[in-house]
């Protein structure tokens, strides 16, 4: 991650699916979205970064869940 901005953008992704996927380990949670910012890191347009990444690691996500998740 390369900014306290970036760092928090995350953060707060973290904070969303933990929350959305409580059956999901916290760490596996956290590995999924840092490999999901990894893949996006060096998009050329950053502000979409986020999204990209949040959107990527739900359907990770949700493969690993045990339960629906609420959209």
């Amino acid at each position: 991650m390369d900014s306290p901005e970036k760092d928090k953008e995350i953060g707060a992704i973290i904070d969303r699916l933990e929350k959305q996927f409580p059956d999901v380990p916290p760490p596996e949670v956290v590995a999924v979205i840092l490999e999901a910012h990894d893949a996006f890191n060096e998009y050329p347009i950053s502000n979409y970064v986020p999204v990209l990444v949040e959107r990527h690691a739900k359907e990770r996500l949700r493969g690993r869940s045990r339960q629906p998740s609420p959209e």
